[in-house]
């Protein structure tokens, strides 16, 4: 049971880092947006903006797709801990004493 927690742990981890890094890009996107309203020289500005897009919008997708993915492998690993956990439960101990 104590792998199957582990696992979970660190999947759990990598959940975290995936919304992380998608975070992360919405943010730089929301950024660039704001400086191109804030900007002096708007032609340039949008140029730029323009043409960095697709790919921001690229690296927004790629993270959303790793966080579906690691999603399916949190639900998998809590599963499988469920069902180590309730196998625990009923499993003898080294003594011979069931656990509760």
């Amino acid at each position: 049971m104590l792998e199957c927690a582990s696992a979970l742990t660190a999947i759990l981890r990598r959940e975290t880092r995936a919304r992380h890094v998608r975070h992360e890009a919405e943010a730089a996107m929301i950024a660039a947006e704001r400086a191109v309203l804030e900007s002096n020289d708007e032609d340039s500005a949008v140029e730029g903006f323009v043409s960095w897009l697709p790919e921001a919008r690229d690296t927004i997708e790629r993270a959303r797709a790793a966080e579906r993915e690691v999603g399916i492998d949190v639900a998998v690993a809590y599963q499988a801990f469920v069902m180590a956990r309730n196998a625990s439960e009923h499993c003898p101990v080294p003594d011979g004493d069931l656990r509760p």
